[in-house]
C-alpha cells in the first residue's frame, strides 16, 4: 500500500488536531507546509546539496556513470549516457524501526 499526498495531508491534519487539542486543523495550513516542504526539498536537491533529516535518512543528488546496455529487440549494444539520480538513504533508527532484529 503506498500512501499518496491526500492520504499524507489528512493523516497530518488529524496528529496536528489531536497533539494541540482543537476541534480541526484547516486542511490549507497543512497543504500550504507540506508544499513548502516539499518545494525546498526539490530546490536543496536540485542544488546538488544533501539533506539529512535525523532519524530519517538522507537524501543525495548523484551522478551515474556512462554505461553499455543491449537492446535485447535487436540484439545491439547501446551506450547509456550519465544521469543524475537521487538518493535516498535510510538512517540507522529508521532502519532499526522497520527491520527490529537488524543489526545498528
Amino acid at each position: 500500500m503506498s500512501v499518496g499526498r491526500q492520504e499524507l495531508l489528512k493523516r497530518v491534519q488529524k496528529r496536528v488536531s489531536e497533539k494541540y487539542e482543537i476541534r480541526a486543523c484547516p486542511p490549507y495550513l497543512v497543504r500550504e507546509a507540506l508544499e513548502l516542504i516539499l518545494e525546498l526539498l526539490k530546490e536543496a536537491v536540485r542544488a546538488g546539496e544533501r539533506i539529512t533529516i535525523s532519524g530519517f535518512g538522507s537524501f543525495q543528488l548523484v551522478q551515474t556513470k556512462a554505461k553499455k546496455g543491449r537492446d535485447f529487440r535487436r540484439g545491439t549494444l547501446l551506450s547509456i549516457p550519465p544521469r543524475h539520480k537521487v538518493v535516498f538513504r535510510a538512517s540507522p533508527l529508521l532502519l532499526q524501526k522497520i527491520r527490529p532484529d537488524a543489526k545498528p
